[in-house]
């Protein structure tokens, strides 16, 4: 996060492209609001930051010149950022502000101006009829390279302090990632891809139940629900049907990735993936290979997705799903869930608002007594 001297300050402003006044309220007194912000430049892009002001009091600088009491800017946490560089574009706004603001979610943020906002509302999604910034969103991740793909960690940062090496030479401070937790995995050679979530972040993140996560850049995620057919199914991956002795076994081949390698040859062979042995992930107890589908426990707990579904082959081959009693009741109980704790974020958002409004108006009146005492002493200060 940037701290650099901020260029320009800007306080809250409604739907509308107008200024708004210096207590964080837009003046129409509709749409959305933001707090008092100020704009610092960065190496890359510009950062928007909230901020408390501090009261300096009159003083005399080291050369002996007056310095007047005024209101200066001291702590400054970053809510955004802004590609931009001059600072004019929409405001890509973190998680953490949003928390606070959830309503801000349903609006593209532009700066368009010294305190000037403009709040596009964002439309739905045409395909899945849900808004797309309000789907659940991937935390900071980090590859991990393995045999057979890439794993997909979260992390924690250390921050190392400068200091100087063995040969004397100063190393500046830096942050690295420590205590690294595997969530899922990516079977692909690049890294981009479906994200198969493990069913311990699931636990912990129940929000993704129901969506597809793609990897598509560095800390860059599509995530979309999943897509069903006209029956309700969702789709199985490529499947080989083979007879046992007592049942149909619904079996898969198990995607193996091969490093880049050299051959007994001499000659650099590039990494690639290929096919391997076939891997069971259910049963059909039936004769000729259609009916009710039994997924196996463990083809369960690596592809969570398929829980609460009832599997059924038909005569053409087509695997068709059905949502099962206990996952209709689920979803409702996930649906309910999602909207408490939308509406606890609302109410909590609201009455951190008011908080906030109580005490700039208690802070806007002690500095109107100090200046009022500033100025008193400095008349008396003049007359003697």
């Amino acid at each position: 996060m940037s701290t650099r001297k901020a260029k320009s300050s800007e306080s809250a402003a409604p739907v509308a492209t107008v200024s708004a006044d210096n207590t964080g309220v837009a003046q129409n007194g509709g749409g959305p609001k933001m707090p008092r912000t100020l704009l610092t430049k960065g190496k890359s892009c510009c950062f928007l930051c909230v901020y408390k002001n501090v009261w300096v009091k009159a003083h005399k600088d080291k050369d002996g010149n007056d310095v007047p009491a005024r209101s200066m800017p001291a702590k400054r946490t970053s809510i955004g950022k802004i590609l931009e560089p001059d600072g004019i574009g929409e405001v890509f706004l973190y998680d953490d502000f949003l928390e606070e603001y959830p309503e801000l979610r349903l609006y593209r943020v532009m700066r368009v101006g010294k305190s000037q906002f403009e709040f596009i509302p964002r439309e739905p999604d045409p395909k899945f009829g849900d808004m797309p910034s309000l789907r659940p969103r991937m935390p900071n991740t980090l590859l991990a390279r393995s045999t057979y793909g890439w794993y997909l960690c979260t992390y924690k940062n250390k921050w190392t302090p400068a200091h100087t090496d063995e040969n004397g030479n100063l190393v500046p401070g830096s942050s690295r990632p420590i205590r690294r937790n595997s969530i899922g995995k990516i079977n692909s050679p690049d890294g981009l891809g479906e994200v198969i979530l493990y069913p311990e972040f699931l636990k912990q993140h129940p929000e993704f139940i129901g969506y597809k996560v793609v990897r598509t850049g560095k800390n860059t995620f599509d995530v979309t629900p999943y897509e069903e057919e006209e029956t309700g199914a969702v789709s199985l991956p490529e499947t080989v049907l083979t007879r046992s002795k007592c049942v149909w076994l619904v079996q898969t081949p198990l995607t193996v990735w091969q490093p880049s390698h050299v051959n007994e040859k001499g000659a650099r062979v590039a990494g690639a993936t290929y096919e391997g042995k076939l891997i069971s992930i259910g049963s059909i107890s039936s004769k000729d290979g259609t009916g009710p589908v039994k997924l196996y426990e463990r083809f369960l707990a690596r592809f969570p997705k398929y829980m609460g579904y009832d599997v059924y082959r038909a005569a053409d081959g087509k695997f068709h799903f059905h949502m099962s009693e206990s996952k209709l009741k689920a979803d409702e109980q996930a649906a309910a869930r999602t909207e408490k704790n939308r509406q606890n974020r609302k109410k909590a958002a609201l009455k951190a608002s008011k908080k906030l409004e109580t005490e700039r108006a208690a802070k806007k009146g002690s500095e109107k007594k100090a200046d009022k005492e500033a100025s008193k002493a400095n008349k008396q200060a003049a007359k003697q």
